[in-house]
């Protein structure tokens, strides 16, 4: 299996099972337990092989999210990947939250979580980043993702994604300190 090409999902090789296990749930069902149909993860090869043992195949779950991106059936069929930074930019796009297209991946993610934020409380630069994570995706849930198959998983898995990387973040602070 090759190795996750994107640095800005290389982290997930250092996520607990635990962590790794609610990804792949929000990568291959919807909300209501049915089977995401564009899922190839659920019946990959690591996935029959490995089972709940996500860590052995968290490469496997990256490439999942890079493919599910693809706005194009071609695309698609070809599992072509998509990097992390254009499937953040497509996601601020479409929930027309304003960002410094010369931002990291890591200050995205930081304007996606703020920007669902605000739009959740009603007030614009709140600097608050603290709601819980099925808040954020109800939030982020407009007509246009609802009706999007790719979308309505991309946005819970980038949500979930962004929150991973934040807490690992504090938590790494809080033990050089």
């Amino acid at each position: 299996m090759s190795k996750v090409l994107d640095k800005d999902l290389q982290f997930l090789e250092e996520c607990t099972n635990e962590q790794l296990g609610i990804l792949f749930n929000i990568l291959c069902f919807e909300q209501d337990q049915s089977i995401r149909k564009r899922s190839r993860l659920l019946h990959s090869i690591e996935a029959l092989v490995f089972e709940e043992d996500y860590f052995k195949y968290s490469n496997r779950i990256g490439h999942e999210l890079q493919i599910l991106a693809n706005t194009t059936i071609a695309g698609l069929l070809r599992e072509e990947k998509v990097p992390y930074k254009q499937i953040l930019l497509h996601l601020l796009d479409q929930l027309e939250i304003p960002y410094s297209s010369d931002s990291n991946s890591i200050k995205l993610e930081k304007r996606l979580i703020q920007g669902l934020n605000d739009k959740a409380l009603g007030l614009e630069n709140t600097g608050m980043s603290s709601l819980p994570f099925e808040i954020l995706v109800e939030e982020g849930m407009t007509d246009e993702i609802k009706g999007n198959p790719n979308n309505r998983c991309i946005l819970p898995a980038v949500i979930y994604i962004s929150l991973l990387r934040a807490t690992r973040g504090k938590k790494m602070m809080e033990a050089n300190y």
